[in-house]
C-alpha cells in the first residue's frame, strides 16, 4: 500500500553502521578529552578564589607550548602514542588537583590537564579530517562536527560533574576530583575501539573524498602493479584502534606535482620517474589554486621491487578538473596512521603562517570569551560585594555559556557559513566583552538577561570553532590537511592564555571599583566608586 511505502525504510548497510560508530566515537572522544579542562575551570574558585585567572593561565600555558611545537613533531609520533601520553597526563592532573590545600601542586595538576587536553585536541582534530563521509561537501565535516559537538557537551558535563557530586550530593572536593579518574580509562577504551581511517591516497580514500570519482577509477586503465598497490593500501585494518601496521603505508596527494614519498623531487628525479610533470614549487599553501610542495622518496621499498614499480597513476576528480595523481607507497613504514612529511623548519613555519585566515578569528574569539569568563563573570555578583553572589553568578554564567557552545558546535553539518561570516563573529564577541565589563562596573542590566547573553557568547564562540576547522579542512591539500588542522588549533590556546591574563586585570579592576579585597594583581588603574551595601 501507499502507507507501507511511506513508512518503509531500507535496512541499514554495514557502511551506515560503521559510519554511525565512527561519529559516535568522535563525539565521546571530544567530550572525554575536554572534560578534564572544564572540571579544572569549574573548580577555579576553589583552587584560587581571588585569582581565577591564575587557574586559567595554568590550564593553558602547557597547551600553547604543545600545540606551537606540534607542526614539528606530530607527524613523527603515532596517534596511539600521543593518546596514551594524554591519558597519563590526565591521571596526574586529577591526582594533583585532589590535594586540596596546596595551591602550587593543584596548579601543576591543572597544567597537566592542559597538556593532556591540547595533545588530545590537536591529534583528534587532525585525525577527524581524514574520515570523509559519502556525499560530504567538506572533507571530514561529519567527524569534525561530531568531535566539536562532544567538546561542546564537555562543558556541560564538566560543570555538572562538580555541581552534582560536590554541591548537590555533598561529596568533598578531593573525592569529587579523584572520582574523575574514570575519565582517562573511558578515553583510552573509546579511542582503541575507533575503526581506523582510510589510508590517504588509497582508492577508498579518494572515493570518500569524491564519490563520483569511482567511475573514473574503475574506467581508467589500471595495471597489475596499480591494482596491487591499491590492495596494499586501500583496505583498513581490523576493528580496534588505529594500529594497522600491515595496511599502514603513508601516502600523499598533490594537485600539481609528482610524489614519490614525502620530500622534494628535483627536476631530474621527476623527469626520470616515469610520469608527471618536471617542475615543482617550493611554496606552501592551503588554497586549491596555490601550488604545492614537491616530494621525494623516503626509505627503501621492500619485497625487492624497483623504485619505479611503486609509482602508480590514479585518475581522480578535483574541484575543477580531472587530474592525474602519482602516489608512492613506502612499504617499510611500520607506523600506519601518521602522514610523515619531509618538510624543513622554514617550510613548516610558512605553512603555519599561511593559516592566518582561519587562526585570527579563533584567536580573537577566544581572547574575548576567556576575558569574560575569567575576568568579568568571576567578579560579577548581585550584590557585587557578596562573595557567595559572585561565586553563584560565575557558576550560572558558565553553565549558560557551555550550553551555547554545545548547541553551536553541534551545527557543523546543518549550517555552512563562509569565511566572511566567520570573521564577523569575533567582532561581535569582542563587543559582548565590552558590554559585560561596562555592566559589571555600572550595573545596568539585571541577572537574568545577562545569563541569556552568556548563552549568546557561547553560541558565537562555538560557531567559530567548528566552522573554522571545517573551512580549513576543506581548503587544505589532502597530504597537509592533518598537520594544518593540528597547527591551527594553537590559536585557540593562545587566545585562552591572553584572555586569562587580561581576565586577571579585569577582575582586579572590578574589585577595585567595588572596594573588594583578594585580587591577585593590582587594579590601581581603575577608580573606586561608591558601592552598594552588602
Amino acid at each position: 500500500s501507499n502507507f507501507d511505502d511511506m513508512v518503509y525504510s531500507p535496512p541499514r548497510t554495514e557502511a551506515d553502521k560503521l559510519r554511525t560508530r565512527i561519529l559516535t566515537s568522535f563525539w565521546f572522544l571530544g567530550c572525554l578529552n575536554n572534560a578534564s579542562f572544564v572540571i579544572m575551570i569549574a573548580a577555579a574558585t576553589t583552587i584560587s578564589s581571588g585569582g581565577i585567572g591564575l587557574v586559567y593561565i595554568a590550564s593553558i600555558c602547557p597547551g600553547v607550548l604543545m600545540k606551537t611545537s606540534a607542526p614539528y613533531w606530530f607527524d613523527h609520533v603515532s596517534y596511539r602514542n600521543r593518546i596514551i601520553a594524554a591519558a597519563i597526563l590526565e591521571c596526574c592532573s586529577f591526582l594533583l588537583v585532589g590535594l586540596e590545600g596546596n595551591m602550587g601542586l593543584q596548579l601543576f595538576g591543572v597544567a597537566c590537564a592542559s597538556g593532556q587536553c591540547s595533545m588530545g585536541e590537536a591529534s583528534m582534530l587532525a585525525l577527524a579530517s581524514r574520515y570523509v563521509g559519502e556525499n560530504e561537501e567538506n572533507p571530514g565535516a561529519g567527524t569534525l562536527t561530531a568531535w566539536s559537538s562532544g567538546t561542546g557537551f564537555a562543558g556541560v558535563f564538566g560543570y555538572a560533574w562538580l555541581t552534582v557530586l560536590h554541591t548537590w550530593i555533598g561529596l568533598d572536593f578531593t573525592t569529587t576530583i579523584l572520582l574523575a579518574l574514570i575519565l582517562p580509562a573511558c578515553w583510552l577504551f573509546t579511542f582503541f575501539s575507533l575503526p581506523p581511517p582510510p589510508i590517504v591516497g588509497s582508492k577508498q580514500h579518494l572515493n570518500e573524498i569524491n564519490p563520483t570519482s569511482s567511475s573514473s577509477l574503475s574506467s581508467s586503465p589500471i595495471t597489475r602493479k596499480e591494482e596491487e598497490g591499491q590492495q596494499i593500501n586501500g583496505n583498513p585494518s581490523s576493528m580496534g584502534g588505529l594500529d594497522d601496521s600491515e595496511a599502514g603505508h603513508k601516502n600523499m596527494l598533490s594537485s600539481s606535482s609528482t610524489y614519490q614519498g614525502y620530500g622534494r623531487v628535483t627536476n631530474e628525479e621527476t623527469n626520470g620517474s616515469g610520469g608527471g610533470s618536471g617542475k615543482g614549487s617550493s611554496s606552501l599553501g592551503i588554497s586549491n589554486n596555490m601550488e604545492h610542495l614537491d616530494a621525494q622518496s623516503m626509505g627503501s621499498h621492500s619485497h625487492g621491487r624497483a623504485e619505479d614499480e611503486d609509482n602508480m597513476g590514479i585518475m581522480i576528480i578535483g574541484n575543477d578538473a580531472l587530474q592525474k595523481e602519482h602516489i608512492s607507497f613506502n612499504h617499510d613504514q611500520e607506523e600506519d596512521e601518521v602522514i610523515e612529511l619531509d618538510l624543513t623548519t622554514k617550510e613548516r613555519l610558512t605553512l603555519v603562517a599561511s593559516l592566518w585566515p582561519y587562526t585570527i578569528p579563533l584567536l580573537i574569539v577566544y581572547i574575548s570569551e576567556y576575558s569574560m569568563q575569567s575576568g568579568v563573570w568571576g567578579a560579577m555578583g548581585f550584590p557585587e560585594r557578596s562573595e557567595h553572589a559572585r561565586s553563584t553568578f560565575y557558576e550560572y554564567a558558565n553553565w549558560c555559556y557551555q550550553l551555547g557552545v554545545f548547541a553551536s558546535r553541534s551545527s557543523g553539518t546543518s549550517v555552512s557559513p563562509n569565511l566572511k561570516a566567520l570573521w564577523m563573529l569575533p567582532v561581535f564577541q569582542a563587543c559582548l566583552l565590552g558590554f559585560f565589563w561596562l555592566d559589571a562596573v555600572e550595573g545596568y542590566w539585571p541577572e537574568i538577561p545577562l545569563l541569556l547573553l552568556c548563552v549568546v557568547a557561547g553560541l558565537a564562540g562555538g560557531a567559530v570553532y567548528v566552522h573554522g576547522f571545517k573551512l580549513l579542512s576543506a581548503a587544505s591539500e589532502p597530504r597537509l590537511r592533518e598537520i594544518s588542522v593540528a597547527s591551527a588549533s594553537v590559536a585557540a590556546d593562545i587566545g585562552i592564555l591572553l584572555g586569562s591574563v587580561f581576565g586577571l586585570f579585569i577582575q582586579a579592576c572590578i574589585y577595585t571599583v567595588y572596594d573588594i579585597n583578594g585580587a591577585e594583581v593590582s587594579g590601581a588603574f581603575c577608580h573606586e566608586k561608591k558601592h552598594h551595601d552588602d
